[in-house]
């Protein structure tokens, strides 16, 4: 949902310039990133875990 929003900003905020290839290289990007967050989360949860 937030990719979503995230790509929909995008497309208004350039317009035209919001190209097929543009587009696609944000959603690259944005899935890489959430990526990277949710396994940190992942980890941090687990250090807390292990800690109990």
């Amino acid at each position: 949902m937030v990719g979503e929003c995230l790509l929909q900003a995008i497309k208004d905020v350039l317009g035209e310039a919001a190209t097929e290839s543009v587009i696609a290289a944000w959603t690259e990007a944005y899935q890489a990133l959430s990526t990277i967050f949710i396994e940190r989360e992942h980890d941090i949860y687990g250090t807390f875990a292990n800690k109990n």
